[in-house]
């Protein structure tokens, strides 16, 4: 057995948090714990790292990936520094992620995590803008998995693995300051409900792919737009969406531009 341990990839905040500052007079004697809150696995486009998306806490400190090696399993565990004294946290999830390479590639390894089995989403399969409008930063990365049969003792496959991009700057307070949303790139099942708002308005050529353009909310107003094709064996989907009032989305033939510039991670 080799036993691999690798600092966080880095800790992602979508929501605005307060009060997570120790009271005054408070010890912060913080121990080490396993996150039971994945969301998904996904390999490194080399198969020689692997990433675990699971939900933080609040007032979380520093995380990071222990992986244990044999010729047939790997086992992840993500190990989370938190607080033992008394804390004021909001009770909110952070997607989060953290990651570490492998002594050698997965292989036909089985991977666990969690005390379940994982499929993990294949990264190679990743695809990453060539270029981002002015203002965006991130990703944050989070990974969707489901069971592959009813069965509890079933592996857990990861199917999903989107990349998040935000234009609001992090800030201590709750305010939210316009920009221009949330720039999501998702590879796997699209979750477009036409049922909830979504509505199919055009079609446009991606490479040898036709997409299709969706539209969320009213013709005049909308509150998101998103380009969906399909490269098998996984649908694509870029997808721009408002987050705080006042945000102006990305001009659909920007949008356009984008998914158009999309390349292998």
């Amino acid at each position: 057995m080799r036993r691999w341990g690798v600092g966080a990839a880095g800790l992602a905040v979508l929501v605005v948090l307060t009060g997570c500052a120790l009271p005054v007079g408070a010890v912060d004697r913080s121990t080490s714990v396993d996150s039971d809150q994945i969301n998904g696995v996904r390999s490194y486009p080399d198969h020689r790292g692997l990433v675990v998306s699971y939900v933080g806490g609040g007032c979380d400190g520093p995380a990071r990936l222990v992986l244990t090696e044999s010729k047939t399993r790997i086992q992840a565990r993500v190990v989370v520094k938190q607080p033992t004294g008394p804390v004021n946290c909001a009770a909110v999830g952070i997607p989060s992620t953290v990651q570490a390479r492998l002594a050698a590639p997965i292989g036909d390894r089985s991977l666990w995590a969690g005390g379940r089995e994982y499929v993990p989403f294949d990264g190679a399969r990743l695809l990453m803008p060539s270029a981002l409008p002015r203002g965006f930063g991130g990703p944050v990365e989070v990974g969707t998995s489901a069971a592959s049969s009813s069965s509890s003792a079933a592996a857990v496959v990861t199917t999903t693995w989107v990349r998040t991009f935000n234009s609001h700057a992090a800030t201590s307070g709750e305010a939210c300051q316009a920009a221009f949303g949330s720039l999501d790139v998702r590879i796997g099942p699209t979750t477009v409900d036409l049922s909830h708002g979504w509505t199919k308005v055009d079609t446009a050529k991606i490479g040898p792919a036709t997409a299709s353009l969706y539209r969320d909310g009213a013709t005049r107003t909308p509150t998101g737009w998103a380009y969906i094709w399909t490269r098998q064996p996984s649908d694509i989907e870029v997808r721009n969406t408002v987050d705080c009032q006042g945000d102006r989305l990305i001009n659909r033939t920007e949008l356009l531009r984008i998914a158009r510039s999309l390349r292998p991670a």
